[in-house]
């Protein structure tokens, strides 16, 4: 099911060709002096002096076949899920810098309460395989308590893959002392566990922590992928296509940096873009542009033979309307059609910004209609009915018709309890029935973990407030 029109295989060919140049010859600059030398050892130019690293393209593809094309990865209660082009996983977040409330239809600082509401929705719903938190203070919570709160309250009711964004050499300590905690109790590899997000400062540069962060995730053995953020007009130039040069490179200096530091170790293609609106001066990461990078994302993973990650919702308004359905049901269809390993942004609206357990179950629904428009319909014997048509004749019904009562519970027509398929005046809308839904969830949610790895958690985590 092909939305948007797609690259040529020459111009695939040419972005990558371009990447490779930037990357031979501007390089990132560095200012790790650990990963600087570890990169020296691995074949990489670097200069001492100034941090530049080059990547000749001989090198490059030399690293490009190490990289696994599927990964293992575990829940907390050891289930293993394979994560490969086309698995399309679920990611998602349950605590952004907003949320929309519903009562007054605008955005507010979250709660502990929204943090333990959206993880219950998340922790229900089956197609979600992995979480992460960003680091964002609750409004209970000091910003000089780190988010311990919160970052207790998601760790002890989680019992999905843990997505780690480290923002802070603090968090960084915590999340590998977490992992090792439930690694040890539950006998799964610590690799398994936890998948690493590992930023670039866009353009081309990877500063002290980042460089920290890249190091320590690789050597744990985890699987990595680039959080590659270029902004069209501020730090890649104004165009689809030199953005994606921008953000391309950086994917494939993050790839190789991963194959060198631990050869093998999983690596996702990852590709979030945005597009500075020169009226205003601001970032647009979820208007309709971004299905196109979504798109060619997918493109460029497939040439390199990478899993790839594409978040399938999103949108810019911080509200529900009919342009937040129109871009994040958009952003679903393409997102789904092209295969991805992983598919996030769910539940997310506002430009990023904002988050709502409404949502994230609106989204899993619109993910059930993009895998029935992209099945299609079924025209082997039995589908196509000729006999049953010859039975009834000329004036004949189909209500008893003996494939009507076989295909009635099948799937064959679309259905879903979140839509509102009567027609009728007096139907609840889509947010009335997600809310209810939300509601029901919620009431009935305990944690997933087992009580002697919660106790154990918990210890860790009073253990940390004694310390400061």
């Amino acid at each position: 099911m092909q939305i948007v029109k797609p690259l040529t295989d020459g111009e695939v060919e040419r972005i990558h060709e371009a990447s490779e140049e930037i990357l031979a010859t501007v390089g990132l600059h560095v200012e790790h002096e650990e990963l600087l030398r570890r990169l020296k050892a691995g074949g990489a130019t670097v200069n001492e002096t100034n941090g530049n690293v080059r990547i000749d393209p001989p090198l490059l593809r030399d690293l490009m076949k190490t990289i696994p094309a599927s990964h293992t990865i575990c829940q907390m209660d050891g289930t293993e899920d394979v994560v490969e082009t086309g698995s399309k996983h679920f990611l998602t977040s349950i605590i952004m810098p907003r949320v929309i409330d519903l009562d007054t239809g605008k955005p507010r600082r979250p709660t502990m309460a929204d943090l333990r509401r959206n993880n219950a929705v998340a922790q229900r719903l089956e197609p979600v395989k992995g979480i992460y938190r960003m680091e964002e203070p609750t409004v209970e919570e000091k910003v000089t308590s780190s988010c311990l709160d919160g970052l207790e309250e998601y760790i002890c009711n989680n019992g999905k893959h843990i997505i780690m964004f480290g923002t802070n050499q603090q968090l960084l300590d915590r999340c590998m002392a977490i992992g090792q905690i439930i690694s040890e109790s539950q006998n799964i590899p610590l690799s398994k566990l936890i998948t690493s997000s590992c930023p670039i400062m866009t353009p081309l540069y990877v500063p002290q922590f980042y460089g920290e962060y890249m190091l320590r995730s690789c050597e744990a053995g985890f699987a990595v992928f680039g959080c590659i953020s270029p902004n069209a007009g501020a730090t890649a130039p104004y165009s689809f296509a030199g953005s994606l040069v921008v953000g391309n490179t950086e994917n494939l200096f993050v790839a190789a940096v991963s194959q060198i530091i631990r050869p093998g170790i999983p690596y996702f293609y990852m590709y979030s873009p945005s597009v500075t609106d020169m009226r205003t001066g601001k970032g647009r990461f979820y208007s309709m542009d971004r299905s196109i990078a979504r798109s060619v994302l997918a493109q460029m993973g497939r040439f390199y033979n990478m899993p790839y990650i594409s978040d399938c919702c999103g949108s810019m308004p911080p509200r529900f309307d009919m342009q937040t359905g129109a871009e994040s049901f958009s952003a679903m269809l393409t997102s789904y059609s092209t295969d991805p390993a992983w598919l996030g942004a769910l539940g997310v609206g506002q430009n990023g910004l904002s988050f709502s357990a409404e949502m994230l179950l609106i989204h899993a629904a619109w993910l059930e209609a993009a895998k029935f428009l992209d099945r299609g319909i079924m025209v082997d014997e039995k589908h196509l009915g000729v006999e049953n048509i010859r039975q009834a004749g000329p004036g004949g019904e189909f209500l008893t018709d003996d494939l009507t009562l076989e295909l009635l519970r099948e799937g064959e027509f679309f259905s879903n309890d979140l839509f509102d398929m009567t027609g009728t005046e007096d139907g609840k809308s889509i947010m009335e029935r997600a809310r209810e839904k939300v509601d029901e969830i919620v009431e009935g949610f305990e944690s997933p973990l087992p009580g002697d790895l919660q106790e154990k958690l918990r210890r860790y985590f009073h253990d940390e407030r004694r310390v400061g």
